[in-house]
């Protein structure tokens, strides 16, 4: 079962770590024939800034931007078994970093004994950590949801018997949305749960219709998905192979929006909400050096209404500002990590 954020076979690029499975992501299940008919405008880049990541490399798989422009990533070396159990967020200013240590506010003496598996920010910017924490009784599973200042706000502890979880998102009424699995299966055979959990951790609801998601590739150890929530109340769950779900927190699937990719035979490989708008990444397997490709789409209505590309570097933020798109680009140059704003022409 592969974590997000795992650190195993990491290809370093402008001194940052990227996790082969965002840049390996697999092909769209749809015919590759099928394509925007939106027609691709190339970003400009408007200014750039040097990005102070305070001597920690970055692991993409844990990498997240809030509202105001910080960035959250998940540290570690090149070459390490796996990353530290903390989340460093640095601020949109490059001032001194804050570090959310999961070992510290899990009361775990050995920080090796903690896993991070996903990072979430709700739509006010607030943190949530998924972690394992191994014991002599098993492996035991939090989430834990810190306030601005590093400091712990609730930890629930997950039943394993209801849904080992691999990835999650954070509704605006506070409830989680889990994606996983039920313990006692393996991540290859098992029945997949997609199911919202109470703010509490007290109750847990499928996600209905369940057919519309049990037949997806998404919990397969090569599989990816996303899932991130927006200001209209739902989460946004894609797997890779399939459309995006409109999950209400009432565990219902409100709508759907057709993602295509603007370039054929690209992957989703990320997927990014601001106010209105969804931008979903795609990124050509294989293909050297990487490029992107960006397909915005409105989520009420949910039609294609601008796309981008090619992005040669790696989209970390999306803020459209009205009818404008605009984006941070995260690239390097002569060693150094440099922040590129970037915006429709």
């Amino acid at each position: 079962m592969r974590k997000e954020g795992s650190v195993k076979q990491s290809v370093c690029i402008y001194a940052l770590c990227f996790v082969p499975a965002l840049a390996l992501a697999g092909q769209l299940g749809r015919e590759e024939s099928l394509t925007s008919s939106v027609r691709s405008a190339r970003l400009q880049v408007t200014d750039e800034t040097p990005f102070n990541t305070h001597n920690f490399r970055l692991f993409v798989g844990g990498f997240r931007c809030d509202t105001e422009g910080n960035v959250f990533f998940i540290p570690g070396l090149p070459g390490t078994v796996k990353a530290p159990a903390i989340v460093v967020r640095v601020s949109a200013d490059g001032k001194s970093p804050t570090t959310f240590s999961l070992p510290s506010t899990l009361c775990v003496a050995d920080s090796s004994d903690v896993t991070i598996n996903a990072m979430a920010l709700d739509t006010q910017g607030q943190l949530t950590v998924l972690a394992d924490v191994r014991a002599e009784a098993g492996t035991r599973q939090y989430l834990a949801s810190f306030d601005d200042g590093g400091q712990l706000r609730s930890k629930v502890e997950l039943d394993p018997s209801q849904i080992v979880a691999q990835r999650f998102a954070v509704f605006d009424s506070g409830d989680i949305l889990l994606l996983g699995y039920r313990s006692g299966h393996g991540a290859r055979s098992a029945q997949p749960r997609v199911a919202v959990m109470a703010a509490n951790g007290e109750s847990l609801r499928d996600v209905v219709p369940p057919t519309a998601l049990s037949s997806s590739t998404w919990l397969t150890t090569d599989g990816l998905s996303f899932a991130e929530p927006a200001t209209d109340g739902h989460v946004y769950f894609a797997p890779e192979s399939g459309p995006a779900y409109a999950i209400t927190p009432s565990a219902e699937i409100s709508r759907t929006i057709h993602l295509v990719s603007p370039e054929k035979g690209a992957g989703l490989v990320a997927l990014k909400i601001s106010g209105p708008r969804l931008a979903a990444i795609y990124e050509v397997q294989d293909k050297q050096p990487s490029v992107r490709w960006v397909a915005v789409h409105d989520l009420g209505s949910g039609r294609q209404v601008a796309s981008y590309g090619p992005v040669q570097n790696l989209v970390m933020c999306y803020r459209p500002e009205g009818s404008h798109d605009r984006f941070t680009l995260l690239g390097g140059r002569g060693g150094r990590s440099l922040l590129f704003n970037a915006s429709a022409p």
